[in-house]
């Protein structure tokens, strides 16, 4: 019978065997203590076949991987199932981290956690100096609800007028962004760098956006390569950024 892994950053892990994950997750709650008062909840099937379900009233969530060759015995020993890091490549657990880092933004408890975990879970996989998660409807200010960096204390209680920069642009247009040498670029508000005397080089900056409904962007800013950010780091920040829409969107308007 399928071995499927329930984990939670709450509740813990547990791996059962189920004829399918719905009934595998069923079970893992009970075991778990989290099916009590779960009356509504929110799934997104990921292509490796990880399950991101979440609450929709609580916004706990929980993560349901399948496990290949079913769920493992008491009797089993390391050497029959070796660890993972022993015999995964690097592309397997770059995924296996960004799927991990993105179940954290689901079940965050809040939006400005889940904000947080958003930057976090894109800088695991992600090279970059400093980055920032800026929320606001389209049309308002953006505001940075989080951000990382040499100077990330100096953007706390600051707004982006809307329309204004990078971020303005990427949440306006619902449009992501590479761009190097961004000085030689009107769009471009060094008025962020004057406040923090940071010199962006590179940046990348991708909307949160579910269903063209946005809720701001998510941006990181010098890359380590002096090519800037490539096409692999623009799509692990484009899902980053709808994992964290998905968790927007349940929590209701952000405010602006």
């Amino acid at each position: 019978m399928p071995g499927f892994r329930i984990s939670s950053r709450t509740h813990g892990t547990i791996d059962v065997q189920a004829s399918n994950w719905l009934v595998a997750l069923g079970e893992g709650l009970e075991h778990l203590g989290g099916v009590m008062n779960m009356d509504r909840i929110a799934c997104e099937s990921l292509p490796n076949g990880t399950i991101l379900v979440r609450d929709v009233r609580t916004g706990s969530g929980f993560v349901v991987q399948p496990l290949e060759g079913g769920v493992v015995s008491d009797e089993a020993t390391e050497e029959v199932f070796p660890a993972p890091e022993d015999t995964e490549d690097e592309q397997t657990g770059r995924e296996r981290v960004i799927v991990s880092a993105l179940g954290t933004v689901h079940a965050a408890a809040s939006r400005s956690s889940a904000a947080q975990l958003a930057l976090d879970a894109a800088t695991t996989v992600i090279p970059a100096e400093s980055g920032a998660v800026l929320l606001g409807e389209r049309g308002k200010a953006l505001a940075f609800a989080a951000a990382f960096g040499p100077e990330a204390h100096k953007l706390r209680e600051i707004a982006i007028p809307a329309g204004t920069g990078f971020a303005g642009f990427s949440s306006s247009f619902l449009t992501a962004l590479s761009v190097n040498n961004p000085y030689e670029d009107s769009r471009f508000c060094r008025a962020i760098d004057d406040i923090t005397g940071y010199r962006t080089r590179s940046l990348l900056v991708v909307p949160i956006a579910v269903e063209r409904r946005c809720f701001g962007v998510i941006e990181l800013i010098n890359s380590p390569s002096q090519h800037g950010f490539d096409d692999g780091a623009m799509v692990v920040l484009t899902r980053v950024a709808q994992a964290l829409g998905v968790r927007l969107a349940a929590s209701g308007p952000v405010e602006g």
